[in-house]
């Protein structure tokens, strides 16, 4: 079992003893080989001890069953006034365990926030697959087929509310073939479509803002290369299957082609 194939999904189920034996053995032994989802296992493990400390714990009076079948039994002769008051103690009592458990969630993710950032960027990792592949299968492949960077550069510009760089780097051999506007980390962000012989690569990129992914640069996903890097205040991940080496390359020349240009300082006689 790998990672990509659910064990994360399966943590919560597994810390609960909720899976089956196999499945239960399975996820396991995929721990005891995954530091990160041992990691993540130990957060949820920690979080469980957190809540039987801080929750509160009340014991059923002596009686109460027998109080409950004699109550089932008898027909209720209800009263408007009562019948409110045990509504509004009900709300009440819900409302506040709404709020401790509001409050043990808050202080577990900002004494453990690396659970909320891995999250993210597993969401963010699977829906960037998810889009480069229906977009080279399905399509549309591009909102706008254009090589020319100024034209895509303007028509993103209307979409978006900020106006993305658009890199020409057909003399390296990846050659621009257009845009489109993606949904991505819950915003509109601007993607560019190359082409390198017969290979599709998707660049996605949009304000980084104040998030600050941890994140290694390169990794595999399914049939695919991934690449991120953050470089002139923008969030950048490019996805397609190229092999490992010309994803470097690619991701390198896209990266020097966003880096703000070095001004000279005029020499001083």
């Amino acid at each position: 079992m790998h990672c990509n194939d659910n064990a994360r999904e399966l943590l919560h189920a597994f810390v609960d003893g909720q899976l089956d034996s196999a499945t239960h053995h399975q996820v396991e032994k995929h721990l005891a080989q995954c530091e990160e989802c041992a990691r993540e296992r130990d957060a949820l493990l920690a979080l469980h001890e957190l809540l039987q400390q801080k929750m509160p714990y009340h014991k059923a009076p002596v009686g109460l069953a027998e109080r409950i079948k004699l109550a089932a039994e008898t027909p209720p002769v209800l009263e408007r006034p009562k019948v409110f008051r045990r509504r509004a103690m009900a709300l009440a009592a819900a409302a506040v365990i709404f709020i401790c458990l509001c409050r043990v969630y808050f202080e577990f993710h900002r004494a453990h926030p690396e659970i909320g950032t891995r999250q993210q960027i597993a969401t963010i990792e699977h829906d960037i697959v998810a889009l480069h592949q229906q977009g080279a299968s399905q399509g549309p492949l591009v909102d706008l087929a254009s090589s020319d960077p100024q034209t895509i550069q303007r028509f993103l510009a209307e979409k978006l509310s900020y106006k993305p760089v658009v890199p020409d780097l057909a003399r390296d051999g990846f050659v621009l073939a257009g845009a489109r506007v993606s949904h991505l980390d819950r915003k509109d962000v601007a993607t560019l479509i190359y082409r390198h012989n017969q290979h599709v690569i998707s660049f996605f990129l949009w304000p980084a803002g104040e998030s600050n992914y941890r994140h290694e640069r390169y990794r595999a996903e399914q049939s695919y290369q991934l690449a991120y890097w953050a470089a002139g205040g923008m969030h950048c991940w490019l996805v397609s299957d190229l092999d490992a080496q010309e994803t470097k390359v690619f991701a390198g020349l896209l990266e020097k082609s966003l880096e703000p240009p070095v001004t000279q300082q005029p020499a001083q006689s």
